[in-house]
């Protein structure tokens, strides 16, 4: 019974997700995808996130940008809002969205 519920549970939160992603225009989600940035190995850091904002959270789109870069590898992923990747680290910027693989350290 709980295993039932768990599975409705997690299938209504994929649903809302991709109910708010149908919402996006096509348009949108292609400067996303055009803005990636990589770094020397091929793992995504970066994106342009501004114009999502008018039709998705915060936390919709981290979480759609963590899927983007666990595509490209299998490391720990440390995202950050508000900050664009540059060579050998990043920029402050609202509009941009920043990774660092593997573990921070303190």
């Amino acid at each position: 019974m709980f295993i039932a519920m768990s599975i409705s549970f997690v299938m209504a939160n994929d649903n809302n997700k991709n109910s708010a992603l149908n919402e996006v225009p096509e348009s949108v989600m292609q400067e996303y995808y055009q803005s990636f940035i990589y770094d020397e190995e091929g793992v995504l850091v970066g994106a342009l996130i501004e114009p999502l904002t008018e039709y998705l959270t915060t936390t919709e789109i981290k979480d759609m940008f963590i899927s983007d870069v666990q595509q490209t590898t299998n490391n720990a992923i440390n995202v950050f809002t508000g900050y664009k990747p540059k060579p050998r680290g990043c920029k402050s910027n609202n509009r941009w969205i920043f990774q660092v693989n593997g573990t921070l350290a303190n």
